[in-house]
């Protein structure tokens, strides 16, 4: 996970404009538990983002815009879905993204209290405050182990928050952290297996190197 990390650090230091896209209320108010009598499940609650970002990505792939990234999910209060995004993705796409992910994430109750506000928030990350691994490590470690932060998702103790977030995720089937749109790490993973090539092509070798020395 670290090296998937970082290689989409190394991967935006060339894009010059990059994105943080915290759609952190994705689910209207009505699949919240608790809400109007309601008995959601949170796995019933997250089915409903699947199905929203299913749509985002195929209008994406329509307009050609590539992404890179990384998902994390949490729990709310009453236990509901709640969703970060770390999204990379090039200058000349970036509006065509946040316009199209705003867009269906208000298609459905989108002028419900609040849901201009919350449904989906946009922020972009300011190198000078943080980088984007540092930011999306955050969440993930506070949804793991807990372990070098002073307090839980909801400011209470870190290693008890996490284990409780597990818990959550065991219990509803709920996948929490998903890279997005990066090449797969296994080819990677071979290439530092073999402690030599022979009698391969230069970029071959080139490409073994690059693994060998964790590029």
């Amino acid at each position: 996970m670290n090296h998937e990390l970082k290689s989409l650090q190394n991967y935006q230091a060339e894009l010059v404009e990059f994105g943080y896209s915290d759609s952190a209320e994705l689910i209207p108010i009505l699949l919240h538990r608790g809400q109007f009598w309601l008995t959601t499940t949170p796995a019933e609650a997250q089915d409903y983002p699947n199905d929203i970002w299913k749509l985002m990505r195929a209008k994406l792939q329509r307009e050609e815009v590539r992404f890179y990234g990384f998902q994390v999910v949490e729990p709310q209060h009453d236990g509901t879905p709640h969703w970060h995004l770390l999204l990379f993705v090039e200058p000349a796409h970036y509006d065509t993204l946040i316009i199209t992910m705003r867009d269906y994430a208000l298609r459905e109750d989108g002028d419900e209290t609040g849901a201009e506000q919350h449904r989906f928030t946009e922020v972009k990350i300011d190198p000078n405050k943080g980088s984007a691994t540092g930011n999306i490590a955050k969440y993930i470690s506070k949804n793991i182990d807990g372990d070098h932060l002073d307090a839980g998702i909801y400011g209470e103790d870190p290693k008890c928050a996490a284990a409780r977030v597990d818990a959550w995720a065991a219990c509803w089937s709920i996948r929490q952290f998903q890279q997005l749109g990066g090449c797969s790490v296994t080819v990677w993973r071979e290439l530092r297996r073999l402690k030599a090539m022979m009698a391969e092509s230069q970029l071959v070798q080139d490409i073994h190197d690059a693994a060998d020395k964790g590029n």
